[in-house]
């Protein structure tokens, strides 16, 4: 029979995380050595000072290898066309069914006309009452397999049904002749990303309050970024001191120093949830005048910013009790690519700041390798989430070392805050993500490890497989912890003109952090506005995901049209 383990979200097929072992070792593991090895001898020398001997990371590698080789014995009698059907209807659980495919590039090849069968089933399943569930799972089937080509044949089954709206929305995703407008998507999701008139009309009379700001024009902040960005919502300086400490700023884009807490323009953005990234263009949350100019660490302007500071001893370890936030006046040195800031690392370009920029990667080195659990589930998540999901730090890190240098600081302020705040005894809106219990792993170990030999590091290298394939991480004023960063507090306040939980969490700083504001009635007030916003954004983001999905398969279906058409 198959093999499942019961994990948050229902069973999931066993067969899934042997493709995720093997993902996290071509895709983190080995990606660790490969960017090492990419730079000169002196860049890798410094990292194997903190990293230890290259051999260890060899002999771990060796050994996730020969897990996954006695998984593949017990796993090459699975029928995944049997596998597939029993996720679909009996597991029912749509974040499931994408994982597999996701994790199984050539399903439908192998599973042959099977797929014309579950398509067929899910049509008649989805036409008699059932939910949008059906309709969803027929969506990912389509967008990844060639049976649209068999359009004729389903769609001759579904105009059989009549005309309703069912049989209407099916055609919608069978026949490429329908190409549905964009305004129909964002109208279907309850979304409109066309800011109004009144809003960008706002936007462009907003000035930023430079009143009582600490200016740190003189420091040499610098932004790194990913090619075409230009909301640069974050900057870095690193400062170092005669004790042979370092004082470690990091900057972000400050929203509530330009926009009004309830304004029009901050509504419209509460209605977006996030910067929309999309096939052929993206949708700013906020006005570009806004999140791309006025707010945005452009280089040789001044610009307001929340300063994340903290001291590092000599060791690149963070001394946190030294945490401390500011509203400052910035004057950003150099806005640079990834490709600029590794070139400086390398020594192939002269710069001043590149010795700091070597201090800021070998920190970054160490913090990224202290913490193996958050390395393994950006892997991960990385693997399962659409690539076009914005800026993405950790996408690049297996690419470039400055993004190392990126994501490292972001993951920082997300911590840092969330951590300030609970020793404070304050609420803030919180990222949580809660990984099966070790009851479920060790029962699920058992059904796994049947008639299979694990010992020692297998079976420390599994369990912790299991434990990795987290479900999807939410908002929540809770304190439950982050399992996939390994972090106890952790948020999102890092990139508030791209996602609304940041900017609220902002405004929360703002007022009980810099203004003081801590009464009973106030602490109350702030747990209230979060929790409702953080249920508000759950949803919000989940709709957003699905409306990005309906809109680029309506784009490229739009461009095979056109070119079928030229044609």
């Amino acid at each position: 029979g198959s093999l499942y383990f019961c994990g948050i979200g229902g069973d999931i097929p066993f067969i899934i995380f042997y493709d995720f072992i093997y993902n996290y070792l071509r895709d983190m593991d080995y990606g660790m050595i490969r960017i090492t090895l990419r730079h000169n001898k002196r860049i890798l020398y410094k990292i194997m000072d903190i990293e230890g001997e290259a051999d260890y990371r060899v002999e771990e590698l060796t050994k996730l290898k020969d897990t996954i080789s006695d998984i593949k014995v017990g796993m090459e009698r699975l029928d995944k066309g049997s596998i597939f059907r029993g996720i679909i209807f009996d597991i029912r659980d749509a974040k499931v069914v994408k994982r597999y495919i996701d994790s199984n590039k050539e399903l439908f090849m192998d599973i042959g006309d099977g797929t014309r069968e579950i398509v067929m089933e899910l049509i008649r399943e989805y036409m008699k009452g059932g939910d949008n569930y059906f309709y969803n799972i027929l969506d990912m089937i389509i967008q990844n397999s060639d049976i649209i080509d068999d359009s004729d044949y389903f769609l001759t089954l579904i105009n059989g049904y009549g005309n309703d709206e069912r049989v209407r929305r099916l055609r919608e995703l069978f026949d490429r002749d329908i190409v549905i407008r964009n305004e129909d998507i964002f109208n279907r999701y309850g979304i409109n990303p066309i800011h109004s008139a009144m809003v960008i009309k706002g936007a462009d009379s907003l000035r930023a309050d430079r009143q009582g700001r600490l200016d740190f024009t003189g420091q040499e902040v610098i932004t790194i970024d990913g090619e075409g960005s230009k909301c640069l919502d974050d900057g870095v300086y690193l400062r170092e001191n005669r004790n042979g400490t370092y004082t470690l700023f990091i900057f972000i884009a400050d929203v509530p120093s330009t926009i009004i807490y309830g304004s029009n323009i901050f509504n419209e953005a509460r209605m977006m949830g996030e910067t929309l990234y999309l096939a052929d263009r993206s949708y700013a949350m906020y006005p570009e005048r806004l999140s791309c100019d006025i707010g945005s660490l452009n280089r040789g302007v001044k610009r307001n910013a929340i300063a994340h500071i903290i001291d590092v001893d000599p060791n690149y370890d963070l001394i946190r009790k030294s945490y401390r936030m500011e509203r400052v006046v910035i004057r950003v040195r150099d806005n640079l690519l990834y490709e600029d800031a590794d070139r400086i690392i390398r020594g192939d370009v002269s710069s001043s700041y590149g010795k700091m920029l070597e201090k800021l990667m070998v920190m970054a080195y160490k913090w990224k390798k202290e913490n193996k659990v958050k390395s393994a589930y950006r892997a991960i998540d990385n693997m399962v989430s659409p690539t076009g999901a914005g800026k993405k730090d950790s996408l690049y890190s297996d690419i470039y070392v400055s993004a190392i240098i990126v994501e490292e600081i972001n993951t920082l302020v997300n911590h840092l805050t969330a951590y300030l705040f609970r020793k404070r005894n304050l609420p803030y809106l919180r990222r949580a993500l809660v990984l099966p219990s070790m009851d479920i792993v060790e029962e699920k170990m058992s059904i796994i490890t049947d008639g299979l030999i694990f010992n020692g590091s297998r079976e420390k290298n599994l369990r912790n497989a299991i434990k990795i394939m987290g479900t999807g991480a939410y908002y929540t004023t809770e304190l439950l912890g982050h399992s996939g960063t390994g972090m106890s507090d952790y948020s999102h306040s890092s990139a508030p003109y791209r996602r609304f939980s940041d900017t609220l969490n902002q405004y929360a700083i703002y007022d009980m952090y810099f203004e003081g504001n801590i009464s009973d009635s106030n602490i109350y007030k702030w747990e209230d506005i979060l929790r409702e916003n953080g249920k508000y954004l759950n949803e919000r983001v989940r709709l957003n995901s699905d409306l990005s999905e309906l809109y680029n398969r309506n784009y490229y279906r739009s461009r095979v049209r056109k070119r079928s058409d030229s044609l």
